[in-house]
């Protein structure tokens, strides 16, 4: 004998057994976890960036601003001296950034097979 507010079978009629409707919650978990999941793949990409940029780039960049190429004609005095590493820090990020380096997509890769490190 059915339970009275039942239907056969014993669930309510449209509820939770009623799995063929996506329902608004349901869509919002999903959608909170793909953003989450955007966001921290975004955060693993410029972790990276940064990681090639400082480990290959700024070496290169500091050494071409103190070897050969150095010319006190157009030196910029104590301001560039001062800011020179920010700008040289600056540009590595920009250039890695817009390159595309590979090395970045297999560290993002390889970091994500990981999964997230405490």
């Amino acid at each position: 004998m059915a339970s009275p507010g039942f239907a056969a079978g014993g669930h309510r009629p449209g509820g939770s057994a009623d799995r063929s409707r996506p329902n608004a919650f349901d869509a919002a978990v999903r959608g909170a976890h793909d953003r989450a999941e955007a966001r921290a793949a975004d955060e693993a990409r410029v972790a990276a960036e940064r990681f090639v940029a400082s480990a290959f780039l700024l070496p290169l960049m500091a050494e071409a601003r103190g070897g050969a190429l150095k010319s006190d004609l157009f030196g910029g005095g104590f301001g560039q001296d001062a800011m020179a590493q920010q700008l040289e820090t600056h540009l590595a990020d920009a250039v890695v950034r817009g390159a595309r380096f590979p090395v970045v997509d297999r560290i993002v890769a390889d970091a994500a097979k990981r999964g997230p490190q405490p």
